[in-house]
Parts: C-alpha cells; structure tokens; sequence
C-alpha cells in the first residue's frame, strides 16, 4: 500500500484536473483511496495506470451523480411543496443525531469535524488552530 500512497500528489493533481472543483477532488481521491484498500492492483509495476484508470472512473461517476442531482433540483420550483410539520421535525431530528454522533468522537476527530463543518474553518486554519500539520488535519 506505501507504494501506492507515493503516488498521493499525483492522485490528487489528476482528480483536480478531471473534476475542476476542490470539493468534488477531495471525493474522488478519498473513494480512490478506498478502492486501493478493497482491492488493490495486482500488478505492483502498474500502480499509475491502475489508479489512472480508478480516478477517471470514480471521477466520472461522481460527475454523472452531480448531473443529475442538478436536474432533479432544477425540476422543483422554489415554493412548492414547502414541508409539513412532521417533515422539519424529522429533519431536526436527523441534525440531532449528527451533531450527537459528533460530539462522541475522540479527539481529534471531534475538533477536526465542529472547526471544519460547523465552524467552516479550511484544513490550513484547522491546522493552525490545533498546531498540528495540515496533512493530519487531512487525514
């Protein structure tokens, strides 16, 4: 696995190129990652076209997923269907849960989570903050 993980620039380099956006980048090497853990190449002399091929796979995927969660938004006009009760209760449910599942990480994971998705603090600010490096904020 430490051969493949040489390649993490590169990795992340061609996902930015593919996707064009800093969230949808971060997706694709993450599950990129994920696919070199379930089920790495079995040739060790072809890790770059092995993980060129997963990056432009999960790459189009998430594309495609994008696309058409776009078209399903662009099909519901502002207004209608506004939620009932019972709805918004279940959704602020959902948010309790979330935040209670956070709120019972260890440390760091925990810091990491609030500064980034509740504070909307960037991995560099993060790291700062919490005087780590900005690769353990990433991790």
């Amino acid at each position: 696995m430490e051969d493949i993980l040489e390649h993490g620039d590169w990795v992340r380099a061609l996902a930015a190129r593919l996707v064009h956006r800093a969230d949808l980048a971060d997706d694709v090497v993450q599950r990129t990652w994920i696919a070199a853990l379930r089920s790495p190449p079995a040739h060790h002399g072809a890790i770059r076209g092995w993980l060129r091929r997963v990056v432009t796979n999960v790459a189009r995927e998430l594309y495609r997923a994008d696309r058409r969660l776009e078209a399903r938004h662009a099909l519901v006009r502002p207004g209608d269907d506004a939620p009932t009760a019972e709805e918004t209760a279940a959704r602020v449910e959902l948010q309790r849960e979330i935040a209670d599942a956070v709120l019972r990480l260890r440390d760091p994971y925990r810091d990491t989570v609030l500064l980034r998705f509740f504070e909307g603090l960037s991995r560099a600010e993060i790291a700062e903050r919490l005087a780590v490096p900005e690769e353990t904020v990433k991790s």
